[in-house]
């Protein structure tokens, strides 16, 4: 299926996008989501609970709203890629979520499929992190600095397109 990076600071516009593909998709909802954002959804914050129900899920969308909280272990980090690999068998579509481009982790890069990029509070050092990737400079460029008006500003990368 599909994995798809959604990046921004607060008050971008985040949850919305992602509630918003949601509805689009008919498939089980299983949201990892320690704020409260989602209504009607699990609402799991326990980390390990939900790793171990999201790897039965099958034809599911998984959506992590706080990825960067799976970044403070190793072993979690592991679980996580475990999960994108798993996930694509599974036939199963996962939002990860972050607040900066800086959380956000290479390989992701590699087991992903497109990333959605708002505003951030990174700096242009950030785009150091991700040399070589003109798609991310791109954007980055695009939503923090062409749109500085704009507070929903947002580019939406797909890593498989020319």
């Amino acid at each position: 299926m599909k994995c798809i990076l959604v990046v921004g600071k607060k008050k971008t516009g985040k949850t919305t996008w992602v509630k918003n593909a949601l509805a689009k998709l008919d498939f089980d909802k299983f949201i990892f989501d320690p704020n409260g954002h989602y209504d009607g959804q699990f609402m799991g914050d326990n980390i390990d609970d939900f790793l171990k129900i999201a790897y039965t899920k099958r034809n599911s969308v998984i959506v992590v709203e706080e990825a960067t909280i799976f970044f403070k272990s190793a072993k979690k980090q592991e679980q996580l890629q475990s999960l994108l690999v798993r996930s694509r068998h599974q036939n199963n579509f996962v939002f990860l979520c972050f607040h900066s481009l800086r959380s956000v982790p290479t390989w992701c890069l590699d087991l992903c499929d497109a990333m959605r990029l708002s505003k951030t509070n990174d700096t242009l050092q950030v785009l150091n992190k991700f040399d070589g990737l003109d798609k991310i400079e791109t954007a980055f460029k695009s939503v923090n600095y062409f749109s500085p008006s704009n507070p929903y500003a947002s580019y939406f990368i797909d890593f498989y397109k020319e």
